[in-house]
């Protein structure tokens, strides 16, 4: 009798684990548990992690029908043991890239394995599940599958810079950089944008004497190449020209130059905008900003202009310094250079 039990028990447990995770009994069995942890697009997930994949979540999804406390967390997106090792598949950034760059309307991953780092399995389950099915169908898959998804997988926002959490972190080691309007910077730089300095400011959560550098605004390797937006003339000149009261850069590019994208990531955001409702933000996008971008003050221009309001002369300062501190700054390096 005892061995009949024992094969029964040992078929039943074979069977379960060849079935497919049960995402409706997980919600229905879970939710209510301390601690509980949803599977963002569950679907999604098994369509992607077969049986054999999930085999030790749908065991313990079995047995937390009799004790959920104990084994919902065994079953959950990042399980605890004993099913913490078993690695639901997770963005395959190359496979991105070779199934999907040709496809017309490619967007590339700016840093993807930042992306992958930040964005787990379960985060990024829906474009996971959509690159696989690229693979036989690249045309309609890859839209859904780039980091800003189209449908159906458009609401699953991957993570954006924290800014309290870069302030909480950061602001005591030495040489901390604010963002000067963080929330702006954020607003026209998302996810794939900022994808080095969020993974570095989650690994600053542990070492931020070592990784706030990389998050800061004017950011150190590796994520110094990570370019922010910055404001943009020709588009400042064609949206806002037209409006009432309209205020010209008398030069723009140099004004640039000076402040960066962290001193006017106000007028940036405001500029963007703008194209959709230039009455109300191109105020907020001018040298003499108004609204919530006065207090914004910027640093003279680097730069001297040549003619027209958006400063097209790109030169640096020190040639557009006059010729005697040019001299002058000649002179010392011949002295020098003859000492």
């Amino acid at each position: 009798m005892a061995v009949l039990l024992l094969t029964i028990l040992s078929a039943s447990l074979v069977s379960v684990s060849r079935a497919q995770f049960n995402c409706s009994l997980y919600s229905e069995t879970c939710s209510g548990v301390s601690g509980y942890e949803a599977y963002q697009n569950c679907a999604a997930t098994v369509a992607v992690n077969d049986a054999t994949a999930m085999s030790c979540r749908i065991q313990h999804l079995g047995f937390a029908a009799t004790d959920a406390n104990t084994h919902c967390p065994h079953a959950q997106p990042n399980a605890a043991a004993p099913c913490n090792t078993e690695m639901l598949k997770t963005f395959n950034c190359s496979m991105y890239s070779e199934t999907c760059s040709g496809v017309s309307g490619y967007e590339a991953y700016k840093n993807c394995e930042a992306t992958v780092a930040v964005n787990n399995a379960n985060d990024m389950a829906c474009r996971t599940q959509h690159l696989m099915l690229a693979a036989t169908d690249a045309n309609t898959h890859c839209p859904h599958a780039q980091p800003n998804a189209a449908t159906p997988c458009n609401t699953e926002m991957l993570k954006t810079f924290d800014c309290t959490l870069y302030s909480s972190t950061c602001s005591g080691v030495s040489g901390y950089e604010a963002y000067q309007n963080c929330a702006a910077t954020v607003a026209v730089n998302d996810a794939n944008d900022m994808a080095c300095r969020i993974q570095h400011l989650h690994l600053a959560v542990s070492d931020a004497a070592t990784h706030c550098p990389h998050a800061q605004p004017n950011a150190a390797t590796p994520c110094n190449n990570e370019m922010l937006k910055t404001f943009d003339c020709s588009l400042y000149a064609s949206t806002c020209s037209g409006v009432a009261g309209y205020e010209a850069y008398s030069d723009c590019q140099g004004t640039v130059s000076a402040n960066g994208a962290n001193g006017m990531a106000c007028r940036i955001q405001h500029l963007h905008l703008a194209v959709s409702a230039a009455a109300t933000h191109c105020p907020h996008a001018q040298p003499n900003a108004t609204g919530p971008c006065s207090s914004e003050t910027l640093l003279p221009p680097l730069t001297t202009t040549t003619g027209g309001g958006t400063g097209s002369d790109s030169s640096n300062s020190q040639l557009a310094q006059p010729f005697g501190a040019a001299c002058v700054t000649m002179l010392c390096v011949v002295i020098f250079a003859f000492h």
